[in-house]
């Protein structure tokens, strides 16, 4: 059993997580909890309040302190002179006790999402216990340079917010601050649904599968329509510079949109061969015409055409009524007969791409492309 960003609505405002499988409501441990707020924000289990050993040290301490000038007050007179040494003598003496115990007692940190250093990425599993906890059984420390940049899980929220904002060309400040804004600080229920008030994705409201889906989609709708949003100055140059090589990111934009990842890939090399003038110089990788239907439309980056052709894609199997992951060749006929008509000039297209799509399928699987 694990729990993921999109189980947090199962998680009440006490810090109790209903399993809906099951049935069965699990009290979620404190150190659980402070992982969760530490990535996700203090809202989870909100009304749980919470005290790690040094935050009760350190109100200890407070206590002694005052209880301290309370007796300074009291016996401030002569009169009772031996009585305050006495009580300053046993407050110090207290003090210096609790805080030898204090240092002796291991600092337990092992829920590290927000605590690591800013070069690494966190994935914590976890499972239930015959005692109805959730404890954590694996937590991975990915460097940066090795994560995989289109995955929340292995680089954080920020960091993949900053990679898709580079690849449209918008200052991520601004989106960052907006996407808190409608989302209540990424922990509202429209959110964890999948759903970002005034986002669509093709004419539909959007309704993500993931929250990687639905930040690209976000930030998508921000870049093409600010002035829905009430952005201002939103368009930031950046020196975009993809992590992965592009056959690789192929596959896992389609991985996140839900189509098919071979027929992606081969639908990008059967129209623009990785090479054509409009893959280099309008980054469209599949020939998306433009509104007008006269000309091809042209994306900031070639990670954003990427997104452009999925979502299209999608839209198609959408219209259809079709699943995405359907690429039998009955499903492709009706597909590319919106995307590349025959009368077009493309006669035997499917044909052709079933050959390409037939020859990449071990590469694609295995990543050897």
């Amino acid at each position: 059993m694990k729990i993921s960003k999109w189980d947090l609505k199962n998680i009440n405002d006490n810090g109790i997580f209903l399993d809906i499988n099951t049935g069965k409501r699990y009290r979620l441990r404190d150190e659980t909890i402070q992982g969760l707020r530490k990535h996700y924000g203090y809202k989870v289990a909100k009304n749980r309040r919470i005290m790690t050993p040094r935050d009760e040290q350190i109100a200890h301490n407070r206590r002694i302190a005052q209880g301290t000038l309370q007796r300074d007050n009291k016996y401030a007179g002569n009169k009772y002179k031996n009585k305050h040494f006495t009580s300053k003598t046993v407050i110090i003496g207290s003090c210096a006790i609790c805080l030898s115990i204090f240092l002796a007692l291991p600092i337990h940190n092992d829920i590290s999402f927000g605590d690591t250093p800013p070069d690494v990425g966190v994935a914590a599993e976890y499972e239930m216990t015959d005692r109805g906890e959730v404890v954590k059984v694996v937590d991975i420390n990915t460097p940066l340079e090795t994560a995989d940049v289109l995955s929340i899980e292995s680089v954080g929220r920020d960091s993949f917010i900053d990679y898709i904002c580079s690849a449209y060309q918008v200052d991520p400040r601004i989106v960052r601050a907006k996407l808190r804004e409608l989302t209540d600080d990424f922990s509202s229920m429209d959110y964890l649904d999948g759903r970002i008030k005034g986002v669509t994705t093709k004419g539909v409201d959007m309704e993500a599968k993931s929250e990687e889906e639905a930040l690209i989609c976000a930030i998508r709708a921000f870049f093409q329509l600010p002035e829905n949003f009430g952005l201002k100055d939103l368009q930031y140059h950046s020196d975009f510079r993809p992590r992965d090589r592009e056959k690789d990111t192929i596959v896992k934009y389609a991985n996140i949109f839900g189509i098919d990842p071979n027929m992606f890939y081969s639908v990008v090399q059967l129209e623009t061969g990785f090479s054509s003038n409009l893959y280099r110089n309008n980054n469209n990788p599949v020939g998306i015409r433009d509104f007008n239907g006269d000309g091809w439309q042209s994306f900031p980056t070639k990670d954003a055409g990427y997104i452009e052709a999925c979502l299209e894609f999608r839209k198609y199997y959408r219209m259809i009524g079709e699943d995405p992951m359907d690429v039998s060749k009955d499903t492709l006929e009706k597909i590319f007969q919106i995307h590349a008509p025959a009368e077009d000039g493309n006669e035997g297209y499917v044909d052709e791409l079933l050959e390409i799509m037939s020859d990449n399928n071990d590469k694609v699987n295995n990543r050897r492309i």
